[in-house]
């Protein structure tokens, strides 16, 4: 969803309220405002922003932020997926999203950018990148995905959270560079995917256990 940036033709972009920057407006849980970004706790409906496969809802079960989250069932493989489809990330921007993995020991939580949009029952067969939590092995990759084939740009040991909310941030520079944080620690490596234009993001789960997904901001940088 991208939220309107001016309300009756007016535009709000930059507003104060008693000397305080207008970062966001919601109503009933729905962000209607957020500077032309991107902002959900998932608290509205927003089954018509994405194109997705199967075994995904929104769930009460668990959420970071307000009283339910997006979640999927990742017993599916590939197909257990959601993609935006309305918003972009791109250069300039920082992505940031909670994620709540059960079955950590099974389950592959993953975030895509720079993703394709094509019409498709699995995400394995989109093109893009995806910043990949595998728990079971305690490491963090980061893959470029290329219709159905992933090549890993690198892998890093990582110390994977056991049934609690983790942060997941991922930097696209104006240069092209991106870098990638789990709970605030920066991976050692930094990819360069360029500085054009933006596309979708979204997520998966993969090989087991349940995935929520709460709280994802696109901000500039």
């Amino acid at each position: 969803m991208i939220p309107p940036t001016s309300i009756d033709g007016t535009d709000i972009t930059g507003a104060t309220i008693d000397g305080t920057d207008v970062t966001e407006i919601t109503v009933d849980g729905d962000v209607v405002f957020s500077g032309g970004l991107f902002s959900s706790s998932f608290e509205g409906s927003y089954s018509d922003e994405f194109t997705s496969g199967t075994n995904w809802s929104f769930s009460t079960n668990e959420s970071f932020d307000g009283n339910q989250s997006a979640r999927i069932d990742g017993d599916g493989g590939w197909q257990d997926f959601i993609v935006n489809k309305n918003s972009t990330f791109g250069p300039g921007q920082l992505l940031t999203v909670y994620i709540y993995a059960t079955g950590l020991s099974i389950s592959d939580p993953m975030v895509h950018y720079g993703t394709g949009i094509q019409n498709t029952t699995t995400i394995n067969n989109y093109t893009g990148y995806y910043m990949y939590i595998k728990a079971r092995t305690n490491n963090l990759l980061v893959r470029d995905l290329d219709n159905g084939s992933s090549t890993t740009l690198f892998s890093e040991s990582i110390s994977a959270p056991t049934n609690s909310w983790f942060q997941i941030e991922i930097e696209w520079q104006a240069n092209g560079d991106v870098i990638h944080r789990m709970n605030g620690t920066q991976a050692q490596n930094v990819i360069n995917i360029g500085s054009g234009d933006g596309s979708n993001w979204g997520f998966t789960a993969y090989s087991g256990g349940n995935e929520y997904f709460d709280l994802v901001t696109i901000s500039d940088l």
